[in-house]
C-alpha cells in the first residue's frame, strides 16, 4: 500500500485508470462468450474454436481479478510511494499478469483460426492456418519462457534480493519477437475473415455488416 510520501516522489496515482479498463471489458467478454457457447450447443455445433475462447475468456477474467488486486496492493502508483513489501507484491503480479496475457493473446487469435478452417477447408488453406497457429503457439512459449529464466529462482524477478537476475535483454527481445508477429497474426486475424465471407453468397447488405463487424478487431 502507499507509504509516506519521499521527498521529491511524484503521487500520482493511475490504477484508477487501470480498473475502469477491467470493469468495462469484463462484464461484455463474459456474456458474449456465454451467448456465443449457448447458440452453438443449442444448434449442437461447438467445436475447437470455442474450447480456446471459453479458455481464453476464463483467462481474461483471472487477468481482471489480477488487475483488481494489484491496484489494491499499490499498482499505479510509483515505486517510491509504495512499502517494499508493496512493491513485491504488485511485482509478482505483474509477472503473473504477464505470462497468462500471452497465453490468452494465443488462445484468442488460435480460435479464430480454427474458425475459418469450418468455413474454408481446402487443402492449402488448412496448412497455411496449422503454420501461423503453430508460430503462434513458439513465439508464445518463448516469451513466457525468457521470462521464467531471467531470474534464479523464478520468484527474484520481482523479490532481487532473493536471487540473482540475468541481463533483461533476453527477455526484452523476445517480447520483441512476440508482439511482432503478434501484430502480424492481429492483422491476419482480422482481414483473413472478411475476405473469406466476402466470397460467400450472401446479401451485400449481409456481407457489409459481417465485415464491419470483423473489421473491429483492428481498432
Amino acid at each position: 500500500m502507499a507509504t509516506t510520501l519521499r521527498s521529491g516522489c511524484n503521487p500520482e496515482d493511475i490504477g484508477y485508470m487501470l480498473l475502469i479498463t477491467t470493469y468495462v471489458f469484463f462484464a461484455p467478454t463474459i456474456v458474449t462468450t456465454a451467448l456465443r457457447l449457448w447458440v452453438r450447443g443449442r444448434d449442437k455445433a461447438l467445436g475447437g474454436d470455442d474450447a480456446t475462447i471459453t479458455v481464453a475468456c476464463l483467462l481474461s477474467i483471472a487477468l481482471g481479478a489480477i488487475n483488481i488486486v494489484g491496484v489494491a496492493s499499490g499498482k499505479g502508483h510509483h515505486a517510491c510511494a509504495l512499502e517494499k513489501s508493496a512493491i513485491v507484491e504488485v511485482g509478482k503480479l505483474s509477472w503473473i499478469n504477464q505470462v497468462i496475457l500471452f497465453i490468452t493473446l494465443c488462445l484468442i487469435k488460435t480460435s479464430i483460426c480454427l474458425l475459418l478452417l469450418r468455413i474454408k477447408t481446402t487443402k492449402h488453406f488448412s496448412w497455411f492456418i496449422y503454420v501461423i497457429i503453430t508460430c503462434m503457439s513458439l513465439t508464445t512459449l518463448e516469451a513466457i519462457i525468457a521470462l521464467m529464466v531471467e531470474c534464479t529462482p523464478v520468484y527474484a524477478f520481482w523479490n532481487r534480493s532473493a536471487g540473482k537476475c540475468r541481463s533483461p535483454n533476453l527477455r526484452i527481445y523476445s517480447i520483441y519477437v512476440q508482439a511482432s508477429f503478434s501484430v502480424f497474426t492481429d492483422l491476419l486475424c482480422s482481414l483473413l475473415p472478411i475476405v473469406i465471407l466476402w466470397k460467400l453468397q450472401l446479401p451485400t447488405r449481409k456481407k457489409v455488416g459481417i465485415c464491419v463487424l470483423m473489421g473491429l478487431g483492428l481498432v
